[in-house]
């Protein structure tokens, strides 16, 4: 257990605690500095959600393009213009990033307010779409 507190210290609002520390009085603010302010620019985990609208109209214009693009990988398969082994590991990345998808929406479903797993949403739709341009640019170059 802890002695005494220090001359000078103060103890007004405070009590001692099962460990012998000090502890704040119910009600009371603690005794000593305020906590320290936060770091610009620094994320706190929780944050304002995007509304459904906005994701909404964003959402619309994500699944037109992953269509799109799924659509020009499809006729570079068909014509094939893009080898069997490449084909493979675009299905695998793909099936991979799918998944990753379907994880966060669940997940923001449990915790909408959530900027870490909103911001891991997007990036995550965002590098399938990047996958899919990237796979569309290179089956009209392959003869």
């Amino acid at each position: 257990m802890a002695g005494p507190e220090p001359p000078g210290a103060g103890s007004a609002g405070r009590r001692r605690g099962p460990g012998g520390g000090w502890l704040p009085l119910p009600g009371r603010p603690p005794a000593g500095p305020p906590p320290p302010a936060p770091i610009a620019g620094a994320r706190t985990g929780r944050g304002p959600t995007t509304t459904l609208v906005g994701w909404e109209k964003t959402r619309a214009k994500y699944d037109v393009a992953v269509a799109e693009l799924e659509s020009a990988l499809e006729q570079g398969r068909k014509s094939g213009r893009l080898d069997s082994a490449t084909v493979r590991v675009l299905d695998q990345s793909l099936v991979t990033i799918d998944s990753a998808i379907v994880q966060a929406r669940r997940a923001l479903a449990a915790d909408p307010g959530s900027v870490y797993l909103n911001q891991h949403l997007a990036d995550t739709m965002r590098r399938k779409l990047e996958l899919l341009r990237r796979a569309s640019a290179f089956a009209p170059a392959r003869t």
